[in-house]
Order: C-alpha cells, then structure tokens, then sequence
C-alpha cells in the first residue's frame, strides 16, 4: 500500500509540474481570452493529470491523496510567487509592450499569440476605437489590456471648452499582415487605386503593412510591418 501511496504522490508531482509548463506557454491566452477550444484543452489536461497521477489505480483513498498532493504543491507556488520575484518571473512572465508610441509592435504580438482582430477587440473594450489614439498598450502576465491614451486624447468634456464634435464612425480595418480587405475598402467607397495612392508618398506597399484602418474620424492609420519586439 505505501508503495502505491509513494507513486501517487510521485505521479501527483510530475503532472503538477507538465502542467505548469503548459501554463506558463499559454497562461495569458488561458486567463484573459478563453475560448470553446481552450475551455475543451483545460478539460483534457485535467484528465490527463488524473491519469498521470493515479495510473491504472482509482481507489478512493489514492485519488484523495492525489488531489491532496496537487491542493499543497498550488499552496507552495502560491507562497513562492509571492516571496521569490524570479520564481513570479518565471512562472507568470512579465507585461509586455504591444503598441509604442500609436505603433503596433507585431513581433510581440506573435510571441504572444494574439491576433491583430483580438488586440483590437481588447482596446474597443477600453473604449479606443483608433489605435493611433495609443501611446502604450501593454499586455499584463495574467493576459489583460493596460492602455496609456496620447495626451490629445485623454477624456475633456467638451462643454467645458465651449466646442462641439460631430459623431465618429466606426473604424474600418483595410490591411491584417499584408493582406488587403477588399470587401470593407468598398464598403467605405474606396477602392485599392486610393490607397496606393495614401501609401506611395511613405514608400509603403500593402504587403509591408502590419495594420491599416480608417479611423473613426475617417482618416487613414498605418502601422508597418517591423518585426520588433
């Protein structure tokens, strides 16, 4: 019996730590941006940890050792994350830049695994409408969006400086990685001559462009492909 208690608690400890490294390669698409598919992947890593941990056994006894095991190593990394700054490093990783200066950092982006489309479906959720309205966006470690306006466009009351503003359409996304998104160009009454026409004096061609959209003003935002990170 004791034999089969030390390979649980052995067992317990390996899935504990397999899952923790597939944590820490999607905990912030897992925390922040959980979808049917991720929901379905959580499931079958909680099976699969059963599995590992109890083997061919499924006695009552092992499994509440099991579980015991698992509650008390969470217990550990909890008390760890808050007294060890690496092991919090290590585990939970650190904010990331994804907007600099109204600029699209792309490469981020793909190490982080997050679409254009998501990125700003998270500033719409923040009530940024025009990336160019972005000084800073920063992905924090447990997945959420932190954003940092450019002066011009942190909240006035218009009453209070005596001026009225016409009401802004919603944004038109014209340009995802270099592919152009013909159907909502002609949506807007434009077509591809036009904007060639706004990206030949920038030296930019479709393909070299990250992200291009008609602002809620009805201007043309473009941030280039740069690969930084």
């Amino acid at each position: 019996m004791w034999v089969e208690i030390c390979e649980v608690v052995i067992r317990s400890i390996c899935a504990y730590i397999i899952l923790l490294i597939v944590y820490k390669l999607m905990s912030r698409k897992f925390l922040s941006q959980l979808t049917y598919f991720d929901f379905i992947v959580g499931v079958l890593l909680g099976a699969i940890a059963a599995r590992i941990s109890l083997g061919a056994a499924n006695s009552l006894l092992l499994g509440i050792i099991s579980a015991a095991v698992i509650v008390l190593l969470v217990l550990l990394s909890e008390w760890l994350d808050f007294k060890s700054f690496r092991f919090f490093k290590a585990i939970d990783g650190t904010p990331v830049v994804v907007i600099c200066n109204g600029e699209i950092i792309d490469g981020n982006l793909k190490k982080l695994r997050i679409s254009m489309s998501r990125l700003l479906e998270m500033l719409r959720e923040k009530n940024f409408f025009n990336v160019g309205d972005v000084n800073f966006a920063i992905i924090e470690s447990d997945g959420r969006l932190s954003v940092i306006p450019k002066s011009a466009e942190r909240p006035v009351v218009l009453s209070d400086i005596g001026k009225t503003e016409q009401e802004a359409k919603l944004p038109v996304d014209l340009i995802m990685d270099g592919k152009l998104i013909s159907e909502n160009l002609a949506e807007a009454g434009l077509d591809e001559q036009w904007l060639i026409s706004q990206l030949a004096p920038k030296n930019l061609k479709v393909e070299n462009i990250f992200y291009a959209a008609l602002t809620t003003n009805g201007e043309l935002y473009v941030s280039p492909k740069n690969g930084r990170t």
